[in-house]
């Protein structure tokens, strides 16, 4: 989870919490970058959009660019008050593979962790 707010953070975690789903936070582009360069045992990432020192753009795209298969194939979801068509354009140019929306949803959530992980209620 990429995400530089605390609440956003905690609230996550609490929904993410009774599954077996192991959370590592970053708490900007640059450093979910450098988390996934150094260890890309990574099955999923929501990373926000807006954040200091990198947003989610940029860090999307520098982990597209390791080249490795995991790289160029671990889902990364946007996670975003953004909804607007020019937002969602941005977010696929920049490699990730879907917006969610928050606030969050939890329905929505599900969804994703099942599409992408095999994970359901």
């Amino acid at each position: 989870m990429v995400e530089d707010i605390e609440i956003n953070i905690m609230l996550l975690k609490k929904l993410l919490s009774q599954t077996k789903i192991n959370i590592i936070v970053a708490k900007n582009g640059r450093e979910a970058f450098e988390l996934f360069r150094d260890n890309n045992d990574f099955d999923i990432i929501f990373m926000d959009l807006q954040m200091p020192i990198m947003d989610g753009y940029e860090s999307s795209k520098l982990i597209r660019s390791l080249g490795t298969v995991k790289a160029k194939n671990v889902p990364i979801i946007a996670v975003s008050a953004n909804a607007f068509e020019e937002d969602k354009n941005k977010i696929k140019a920049s490699g990730m593979n879907e917006n969610f929306q928050k606030p969050i949803n939890i329905e929505r959530l599900v969804t994703i962790l099942d599409k992408y992980l095999g994970v359901e209620k």
